[in-house]
């Protein structure tokens, strides 16, 4: 957020933590209350999957609900499905399906299918729930990485 988070935290506020996942390359939101802000980090409690949880977080981490955000930028993983995804729909017509994305990076479905929820939750592609082969990248084609095979 700022090299200064006591210039805009506040003990009490709520923020939204984005929380990196152990050995992961992606984000997820978490709804938190600013506990304590010090010079280097804010004390944060949130319920993360059904526990609350207290930590100590870098500011740059935590986001205000409301307050306009720059843009996230999205992991190297994140970005090689982004490729994926752009580069199959420009050579096949038609969006991949999640299968084809599990034989591409060869990962199980429920792995696929939480990449493609982290990547809309991003706002990175958008797509039609319960449509198949819906999905859209939004990022500009001269941002997205090359594709690594």
């Amino acid at each position: 957020m700022t090299d200064k988070p006591d210039d805009i935290l506040q003990p009490g506020d709520e923020v939204i933590w984005w929380k990196r996942i152990p050995g992961g390359d992606y984000a997820y939101p978490v709804l938190a209350t600013v506990l304590k802000v010090t010079a280097k980090r804010v004390q944060i409690e949130g319920d993360d999957d059904g526990r609350i949880v207290k930590r100590f977080v870098m500011a740059e981490n935590l986001e205000k609900p409301g307050v306009p955000q720059p843009a996230r930028q999205f992991t190297t993983k994140q970005g090689q499905y982004l490729a994926f995804i752009y580069n199959y729909t420009a050579i096949n017509g038609r969006p991949p399906s999640e299968a084809d994305m599990q034989r591409y990076f060869r990962t199980a479905p429920p792995n696929v299918h939480d990449m493609i929820l982290r990547l809309d939750e991003g706002g990175w592609i958008e797509r039609t729930p319960g449509q198949a082969r819906s999905i859209r990248v939004l990022v500009p084609p001269e941002e997205l990485p090359v594709l690594k095979a």
